[in-house]
């Protein structure tokens, strides 16, 4: 079993793009691209490449394919205004709900409340 060494990272290093990928691939929580970065054999990790892309082109096509559908989808809608004359509207009460009434108060309060 081959054992890569470790890419140790100074603080304010770049680092070239191979080793930046290396760390990504070994850190990241993607599974196929884990498997790709430390796969011990070369037929293994050509396995995981071909089922990422395969999963990365089915991924493509999905969206594609729903986005299409919903885009075609048509929808008509239809609206006429008839003016059919003058509409005869019920008749609307307003009760009063004070309990006084403005005879008594204007006996009882006299000059104070004026209309």
């Amino acid at each position: 079993m081959k054992v890569k060494p470790e890419i140790e990272i100074e603080q304010d290093e770049i680092l070239p793009t191979n080793d930046r990928l290396q760390i990504f691939g070994e850190n990241t929580s993607i599974h196929g691209i884990r498997n790709i970065t430390t796969g011990n054999r070369w037929t293994r990790r050509l396995l995981w490449t071909v089922v990422l892309c395969v999963s990365f082109v089915t991924l493509s096509y999905q969206v594609y394919s729903s986005v299409n559908t919903f885009l075609e989808f048509e929808t008509n809608t239809k609206f006429q205004q008839k003016y059919r004359g003058p509409q005869e509207f019920p008749n609307v009460v307003i009760c009063n709900s004070n309990m006084l009434r403005s005879p008594s108060v204007m006996t009882d309060f006299g000059g104070l409340l004026s209309y």
